[in-house]
């Protein structure tokens, strides 16, 4: 059976999914518009006037941007159950939202999905860390319990492993841009195709070192669709390589 390479870059506030089906590749983000505004009320279309970059990714053609809201305040005792019910709602319907979409992809093309998700990171401190896997673990479980896949199409790559692969395993998300931007030029590729044509739109230049040096940032959603590409591009490398 034919097959469909799927990369997933998990986090609580945007979420990265590449797919690769022989020459074609596509994407998915499921954002938190949280991280687009600190506004109390959430107006969407001013909200976007905000983030051109955002609102124009929109537009790309084999990118589809689902947007969730999410709180991420830390709870106080007095609010644990509270927060607690709002985490539980989200840790169940935003993985929903990702199964389904997947499982749409699969009755669409009619192949197998193959799956590598980056692994968490040992070195992620605080609740977070918990959060990110009982998120992991519902969507886990639905790949599963909606037919999406089977445990042995589940693969879980580290993080520094996919940095090595990218070409260095000190690469940061503005090296893995560079390089998605190298290995991606002149391709069939309408994401690609804008981030060459936004590049230096894309990220911001932070002072640091007492101001000794610059760290060029790549913000959500562009670094966790570009992170997942490279999770996708490593494990089709690693499948080819165990032919």
């Amino acid at each position: 059976m034919d097959k469909i390479i799927v990369g997933m870059d998990i986090s609580l506030d945007s979420t990265g999914i590449t797919y690769i089906d022989g020459l074609e590749t596509g994407y998915f983000n499921f954002l938190n518009i949280r991280k687009l505004t600190t506004a109390k009320k959430i107006d969407m279309e001013k909200t976007l006037d905000l983030n051109p970059m955002v609102k124009e990714l929109l537009t790309v053609s084999n990118l589809n941007v689902s947007f969730y809201e999410r709180n991420g305040s830390s709870p106080s005792s007095s609010t644990l159950s509270k927060w607690h019910r709002g985490h539980l709602d989200f840790c169940t319907s935003v993985p929903q939202q990702i199964a389904n979409t997947l499982l749409s992809l699969k009755m669409k093309t009619g192949k197998k999905l193959v799956i590598n998700i980056e692994f968490y990171s040992y070195g992620s401190a605080g609740s977070s860390s918990y959060q990110i896997a009982e998120f992991t673990g519902i969507l886990k479980m639905l790949l599963f319990k909606e037919d999406i896949c089977l445990p042995e199409d589940i693969y879980v790559t580290p993080g520094p492993t996919v940095k090595k692969f990218s070409g260095s395993g000190s690469h940061d998300k503005y090296d893995s841009m560079v390089v998605f931007r190298e290995r991606t030029a002149g391709k069939n590729d309408q994401f690609a195709q804008f981030v060459d044509r936004n590049f230096h739109s894309l990220y911001k230049e932070k002072i640091v070192g007492r101001g000794s040096s610059v760290k060029r940032e790549v913000p959500s959603p562009f670094n966790d669709i570009i992170d997942s590409w490279w999770i996708a591009e490593y494990l089709r490398d690693m499948l080819s390589s165990d032919k």
